[in-house]
């Protein structure tokens, strides 16, 4: 007598059997990656800690010496320390130096990102001052702030004068309109019977002075009554 097969019990022990070998396949695959992974992860940082170097900046260190000397870059420097501007490090302060044969990603991405050095606009992020400079350089521009704020209101004050001049006179020392004489339309009072180009000029800018305080003020003022 043959035995009846329940072939829905077959099927399901078949199913069950499959699922049982999946999952372990899974769960093989899984630790194997976790491990795989770990050990790359080890030899990664095995490798980094042999490729970086500690170093206390020195007086006369720059990052682009540093990266030099320590077979590095400059950007590379900056990404690993966090540096806000590669062109200034401090006496005594600690930075890991990672040995590099090219930029990484992280690296170049950091360097198109530091702030362009001061006096141009064309100087490689390399070139950065040495620590003994950075006193100098930062008195050097708040010198060449000042020179320039100077420069533009000099300049402001010459066009003042040129506006009341081109009104007053066209620019004529001998200018005359009834009691008014010369460049700036003065008075004979004013002027002491003195009336050479030398003297018109240092009266102007003595009445200036002392009534308006700068040439602006007193075009300011011509602007709105048509005289000074």
């Amino acid at each position: 007598m043959v035995e009846s097969i329940n072939l829905a019990s077959t099927q399901a022990t078949i199913d069950a059997a499959f699922k049982k070998v999946a999952t372990q396949s899974a769960t093989n695959h899984n630790n194997f990656a976790n491990t795989l992974v770990n050990k790359v992860s080890q030899l990664v940082n095995a490798q980094h800690h042999q490729n970086v170097t500690t170093i206390t900046v020195k007086a006369g260190d720059t990052v682009s010496d540093l990266a030099a000397k320590y077979h590095s870059s400059v950007a590379t420097i900056g990404a690993a320390n966090n540096l806000k501007d590669v062109n200034l490090i401090l006496v005594n302060q600690r930075l890991s130096i990672p040995k590099t044969t090219k930029h990484s990603t992280a690296s170049s991405i950091y360097a198109s990102n530091q702030p362009t050095n001061l006096g141009t606009s064309s100087r490689d992020v390399n070139s950065s001052p040495k620590v003994d400079d950075v006193d100098k350089l930062n008195k050097t521009t708040t010198t060449n702030q000042t020179i320039t704020n100077s420069n533009n209101d000099t300049t402001a004050e010459a066009k003042a004068r040129a506006y009341i001049v081109q009104h007053e006179s066209g620019g004529s020392y001998t200018a005359r309109n009834g009691q008014y004489i010369g460049k700036y339309q003065l008075t004979a009072s004013y002027l002491h019977g003195d009336y050479s180009p030398a003297n018109q000029e240092k009266v102007a800018d003595q009445y200036v002075k002392n009534r308006y305080g700068t040439w602006q003020n007193a075009m300011k003022h011509w602007q709105s009554h048509s005289w000074y």
